[in-house]
């Protein structure tokens, strides 16, 4: 639903930034004065040839009846639509009044980027049908009659969330429990009403379905050529994707990030239920320093794997051993408190580490660790640059079951794998953390700290191309960890796989000071990339590589006992919260630096969701005298980060503003932190 119309073919927005590279818009930090006068000029008029930029102020400003001077470009980007072989240049612009409006140009005409959208899908649809463009190739080159593993996921219509408790809430480990089974259950009785129509299809056909997920909107299967063709114009599905193969994503962390100082105030992730999934899977069940609760054995390799034991100790390893060397550190794994499950699939399928997740997420896991992705094809790396099923069920994961989860970026940067850089699947889902690996250079300072080479930082495909992937980033290089043999414990190597779970730890002391925010990942999210202020590379607010930063598990930690700085939630609705929602007021003294985000989650039920988001909100911080200091905005992203100097004394408000809103309602988290 449209929150407020304030020119034609676009919805209401708000402002303010200006791209650090052509596609990813950063925050322009503003003073008290207007805000015009402080924007970088636009607009020349009256010379030979405008530009895109005086062209949309030229006729935003005829559609509104003001002045081009009273208006300026606040953020630019370039739209493409594949399958209709269009573009657009869509602007976000802002009055003197602090009103944004959006306006999409092709060629100097008005175009309505949401139709483009619109006819984009459906040339698609014409075209493929609903079969993934990965399952398309294979298809190409399969036999009429070979079966092909493929993740049915269902067709859902308007999604309707569950309700969750007030952010504000005290919860018990209890109370947890409790919203978890009754989200459970609601969710069972909407995936039933979407799988009844797809099963009755299979059974026509003669397939057995066998027995699916009760809790995720999708089905493995396996499935002829001939059958998909048959399916692939069924409006009950939604998309029909490959079962892909992933595999595994390959020291003075624990003091880097800050963890040791939070396990000096007795916080050490204790009883925090917490899920690692492995391709592999099977962990050294011997090791005397690695307390693993659960080991879920099913569709695990026969043999113990190095890789999924190293991870496992990077978040729970016990008190009996130091995790790095004794110089530096004597502090045990991240959260050495946590009750850990494992399990996943050997081979890597897709169907078998859902599978696995949901297992977990069954016996209660709140925060997942995923450290591995899908293989990419150097020759067609694009082609991997779009969510999958893997991301799909990780998204629903976090939406519907309300659970965190912490996923690798990858390493397909420099000389690694396919040397691509891009950040795979499920990295690109929207709703995840996805953590990039630095190299600490074995300093706890980290003034000499870089990103490691392999780390995957390429974004996925989307409208705007201005999603940002990874948003965090975490020590993995050279890492230290259990081990499957005797002694138990040393170095595993390098990689994002070993980042993640330094970020999975961090989530589990946040619950354990915190159980309300086991229910509420999107604020977790938002805390972690408030406090990743940790400046790897690039602008200290976003950039490529880092994301935010380098997480501080120490300033996280302060943020969740609302000490230097705040966090909340709310079930945000784009019909009800009108053009602008206040989310926190501060008082700040001139000159005090400030790190805020916001955080949330996109729906799996989404029609365009492979391609954007189904909302675009906003970050807003105004000062004392109303004028605008800060905004964080992007089209395609799921959260927004600001940093900003005060630049005088008094109340200054961060308010979330919707500039799309394709379906009304989400979960939105917000933090900040003062540095």
């Amino acid at each position: 639903m449209e929150p407020t119309k304030r020119t034609v073919n676009q919805k209401a927005g708000r402002s303010l930034n200006k791209g650090r590279r052509p596609m990813v818009a950063l925050a322009v930090v503003l003073g008290a004065s207007s805000l015009l006068g402080v924007l970088p000029p636009t607009s020349h008029l009256g010379a030979a040839e405008p530009t895109p930029q005086e062209q949309a102020l030229g006729v935003l400003a005829r559609q509104l009846g003001v002045s081009p001077k009273t208006l300026a470009v606040a953020g630019e980007t370039q739209s493409t639509f594949p399958f209709v072989d269009r573009r657009a240049t869509e602007f976000k612009v802002v009055d003197r009044k602090g009103n944004v409006y959006g306006i999409a140009l092709d060629r100097g005409e008005i175009v309505d980027a949401n139709k483009l959208a619109s006819d984009d899908r459906e040339a698609r649809r014409s075209r493929f049908g609903n079969l993934d463009q990965r399952l398309v190739e294979e298809l190409d080159q399969a036999k009429p009659d070979q079966p092909i593993a493929v993740i049915i996921w269902f067709s859902q219509g308007e999604q309707r969330l569950s309700p969750r408790p007030d952010a504000e809430k005290q919860l018990s480990d209890a109370d947890v429990d409790r919203v978890y089974a009754e989200v459970d259950a609601r969710r069972a009785d909407q995936v039933a009403k979407a799988a009844g129509p797809v099963l009755r299809l299979l059974a026509n056909m003669g397939v057995d379905a066998g027995k699916a997920d009760p809790l995720t909107p999708a089905l493995a299967v396996q499935l002829t050529p001939r059958q998909l063709a048959d399916l692939r114009k069924a409006d009950s599905i939604d998309t029909i994707y490959l079962d892909e193969q992933s595999t595994e994503t390959l020291d003075v962390s624990v003091p880097t990030i800050g963890a040791n100082t939070v396990h000096g105030a007795g916080i050490t992730g204790k009883g925090v239920k917490t899920a690692v999934i492995e391709v592999g899977g099977r962990v050294a069940a011997s090791n005397p320093f690695l307390p693993v609760e659960v080991h879920d054995n099913v569709n695990v390799c026969p043999t113990v794997s190095g890789h999924s034991t190293g991870v496992s100790g990077i978040i729970a390893a016990n008190t009996g051993f130091s995790l790095f060397p004794p110089a530096l550190n004597t502090s045990p794994g991240v959260a050495p408190g946590v009750r850990l499950r494992t399990g996943g699939s050997c081979g890597g399928s897709a169907s078998e580490l859902q599978a696995a997740s949901t297992r977990a997420a069954d016996w209660g896991a709140r925060v997942f660790n995923l450290s591995w992705g899908s293989i990419v094809n150097p020759q067609n790396p694009n082609a991997f640059r779009v969510p999958n099923a893997n991301a799909r069920f990780y998204d629903d994961l976090v939406l519907n079951r309300f659970r965190t989860v912490m996923v690798a970026a990858a390493n397909e940067a420099g000389p690694c794998s396919s040397g691509s850089g891009v950040v795979t699947n499920p990295g690109i889902a929207y709703n995840v953390v996805t953590v990039g690996n630095y190299d600490t250079r074995r300093t706890v300072a980290g003034g000499d700290d870089g990103m490691d080479a392999c780390s995957s930082f390429v974004d996925p495909i989307s409208t705007h191309s201005d999603r940002q992937k990874p948003d965090v980033a975490a020590p993995g290089h050279g890492i230290q960890s259990t081990t499957p043999g005797f002694p138990w414990i040393g170095g595993i190597g390098s990689g994002t796989s070993f980042a993640s779970p330094m970020a999975a730890g961090v989530a589990d002391l946040l619950i354990q000071r915190n159980p309300g925010l086991s229910i509420w990942p999107e604020r977790i999210k938002a805390i972690m990339m408030a406090t990743a202020v940790h400046n790897i590379e690039g602008a200290s607010r976003l950039s490529d590589r880092d994301g935010a930063g380098g997480i501080s598990a120490s300033l996280a930690d302060r943020v969740a006992r609302h000490s230097g700085g705040d966090e909340g939630g709310l079930s945000y609705s784009c019909s009800t919260g009108g053009p602008r929602t206040t989310l926190r007021a501060v008082s700040l003294t001139g000159g005090q630096k400030v790190r805020a985000a916001i955080a949330w989650d996109t729906s799996t039920a989404f029609g365009d969701y492979a391609n954007r988001p189904a909302q675009d909100l906003d970050l807003w911080v105004t000062g004392p005298s109303g004028a605008l200091t800060a905004t964080s905005l992007s089209w395609d992203s799921t959260a927004e980060v600001v940093e900003f100097t005060a630049p005088t004394s008094g109340s200054y408000t961060l308010a979330v503003n919707p500039f799309r809103c394709d379906v009304g309602s989400t979960f939105l988290g917000w933090s900040f932190v003062l540095l």
